[in-house]
């Protein structure tokens, strides 16, 4: 079984200070701020949709986790001149953003 423990969104253009008790849960983990940790980790994706694919990752403590790696939105589609198709997948991100903010589960960092 798996469970979120943790939300990296360190990828993503978001600003503004944590509330001081989600700071300190995340700076628990030993996986936030490390780039590499989903880098190429084709055996281990346990899902994908339009916004990114999740991957099951082991912390040092042996804890399994799922983590959610987004894909790159506007500035990769800039890059390519699709600026449309960035705009759509920065309005799905900020879509996910919120739900995910309602959400209360006991398995859900809550945003």
């Amino acid at each position: 079984n798996l469970k979120l423990n943790q939300l990296n969104l360190s990828y993503n253009r978001l600003s503004g200070e944590l509330p001081p008790q989600l700071a300190k849960e995340m700076y628990k983990s030993s996986f936030l701020g490390n780039p590499g940790l989903c880098g190429d980790l084709k055996d281990n994706v346990i899902g994908s949709g339009s916004s990114g694919k999740v991957y099951k990752v082991v912390l040092n403590s042996g804890e399994a986790v799922a983590v959610k790696k987004i894909w790159g939105g506007v500035r990769k589609e800039v890059e390519s001149g699709d600026v449309e198709k960035g705009r759509v997948q920065d309005n799905a991100f900020d879509a996910e953003v919120e739900t995910l903010g309602k959400i209360r589960h006991k398995n859900i960092v809550k945003l």
